[in-house]
Parts: structure tokens; sequence; C-alpha cells
């Protein structure tokens, strides 16, 4: 259900067209400079879709990225815009709160567009139970919501 609507606003609307459309993604670059990225830093953008952190990260030749998002739809956008390079990224469609996905263990979480529109105890739960699944030890959760942006050092559970 939630992934059909995301599909139908990627396909009803342009990339800069949405009102979280950034045309450079300047705080989300800074707050993973500052969690420590480096070109092997193991990194996944959750809701990241259309977004155009991909291409950062791309250009600065991140050898592990990986983008997570409900809607195909938005996924396909970005592919075709990366062309050749999307053979870079691995891509999963997949709700963040549902178990089915995988992925190796990642040093940095990145989220500028999925938790603050979970409203269900349950869905924020099986989110926080994902990100400390997947995210090593010593690695960062770094999440944008439409108040203030912090950067967390994800303390084991």
């Amino acid at each position: 259900m939630r992934g059909q609507h995301w599909n139908e606003v990627y396909r009803a609307h342009p990339s800069d067209a949405v009102s979280w459309y950034q045309d450079e993604p300047a705080l989300s670059l800074r707050l993973l400079d500052a969690a420590g990225l480096e070109p092997t830093t193991r990194v996944i953008d959750v809701g990241g879709g259309d977004s155009r952190l991909v291409d950062a990260l791309v250009t600065r030749r991140l050898t592990h990225i990986a983008v997570l998002d409900i809607s195909g739809a938005a996924l396909a956008r970005a592919r075709a815009r990366l062309g050749q390079a999307s053979s870079h990224v691995t891509w999963i469609e997949a709700d963040v709160t549902d178990a089915a996905w995988q992925i190796d263990p990642v040093d940095i979480w990145h989220d500028r567009a999925v938790f603050h529109f979970l409203i269900d105890s349950d869905d924020r739960a099986r989110y926080v139970a994902r990100a400390r699944a997947t995210i090593v030890a010593s690695g960062a959760l770094v999440i944008g919501t439409f108040a203030q942006w912090c950067r967390f050092r994800l303390e084991q559970g």
C-alpha cells in the first residue's frame, strides 16, 4: 500500500516538483563527512529513491553504496539519471520496516525522507531494529526530519 502511494507520487511529478527536492544535498554530505565518510565507507541511503545524494556519492567514487526505497519508480529514475554509473550501486526496492530485505553491514545509515513518515510505533520499532542490525558497532546513523537534523552514534541495544 505504501509502495503504491509513492510510485504514484513519482509517476505524477517530475523530480524537482516535489517539496523535498534538493538539487545538491549539501547538508547530507556535510553530515556524512562529519560521520567519517571515505571512499571505502559502506553507506545505505534509506528512502533515497530519486534523491541526488547517490549521484554525489558516485562522483566521490564510493565503492559500497546502497539505496533503499519503497518506490520502484523513484529508483528507476535515479538509475536512468546515473546511466552506466548506476551499476556501482546496490538498489533495494523495499519497505525499510519489512524484514525481507537484506544487505551486508554498513558504516553509515542515511535517511532524509523516511523516519518522519513512520507514525505507527510498531513501524518505528521495526525501523530501529533494522538500523541496529545493519549498522556496524562503530557506525553512524544520520537521520533528517522536518525538524532539526541530528547525527547520532548508534548505541548497541
